[in-house]
């Protein structure tokens, strides 16, 4: 029990550090925001690798996929900066299909373990750190942030405290086994009732397609997470990583929101007709 309390005190000084620290970058937006995207980028690239590492007993050493990680990011942040507008799609296509090609057929001279697996990280890095950069650079884009943030906070907390809370039948004991029905349902409802007045802030978006994007974009992030929890599982580990604090990796606590950003992007940019 103690061993527990700890842990969660542990993690509560994290997220009492790290939210507030987020959300000033968020709002500071420019090239600090563009900054942090890259640098988070970089780091995840770096613990995707030890993860496809994992029982290889090959070096870490995944400096192509970091750098193409950061060359991508870094293009599209320096495009908005530098123009203000974004860059090209068919352009940015091209280079994190060519990165993704750059790091398979590097893995597989080097007879590295699982190719594949490490050259759609690329994309898995890549396509949500562009989304966060473009929201952030659009009409009211510190506010969706701030909202997307939201929904997936909540939608974590929910589904933890619901489940702790209801238990019941499990939602998918092959690939997480402590994950249940009551706690995906209070991950949905948490992101729907907390996100609900942060939506107010935004222009032209009704309450009631604010609700159903949340509850959409909670559905989605919860298959990030399971996606996310399969691939440990596989791989016979616990934690991506071990950089946060009583949270693990980064992929452990990001796992939903890499999934859910560019879907928020779509919504932005298609539904309520913003300028990116």
């Amino acid at each position: 029990m103690t061993v527990k309390r700890s842990e969660l005190l542990t993690r509560s000084l994290s997220a009492a550090v790290l939210i507030p620290a987020v959300i000033a970058l968020d709002w500071l937006g420019g090239v600090w925001f563009n900054l942090f995207v890259t640098v988070l980028a970089v780091l995840l690239a770096v613990e995707w690798d030890r993860l496809m590492n994992t029982g290889s007993g090959v070096p870490r050493a995944g400096f192509t996929l970091a750098a193409v990680c950061a060359f991508s990011t870094a293009y599209v942040g320096l495009s908005y900066d530098r123009t203000g507008s974004p860059p090209d799609l068919l352009l940015f296509t091209s280079l994190i299909a060519a990165g993704a090609g750059l790091v398979w057929i590097e893995q597989k001279i080097r007879r590295r373990a699982r190719p594949i697996l490490r050259a759609v990280g690329v994309f898995y890095i890549c396509l949500p750190s562009a989304a966060f950069i473009a929201m952030r650079s659009g009409g009211e884009g510190e506010v969706w942030i701030l909202w997307l943030f939201v929904v997936i906070w909540s939608t974590d907390i929910g589904a933890y405290a619901a489940g702790r809370t209801f238990g019941g039948p499990k939602l998918a004991p092959a690939i997480s086994p402590n994950k249940t029905w009551s706690g995906a349902v209070g991950g949905v409802l948490a992101a729907v009732i907390l996100s609900a007045p942060i939506s107010v802030f935004l222009k032209d978006l009704d309450l009631n397609v604010a609700i159903f994007l949340a509850l959409g974009l909670s559905v989605i992030s919860q298959i990030g997470d399971l996606v996310e929890s399969g691939l440990k599982r596989q791989l016979g580990v616990k934690d991506s990583g071990s950089i946060i604090p009583g949270h693990g990796g980064l992929f452990d606590r990001l796992d939903g929101l890499l999934f859910a950003a560019p879907v928020a992007l779509c919504a932005q940019l298609f539904l309520f007709s913003t300028t990116i």
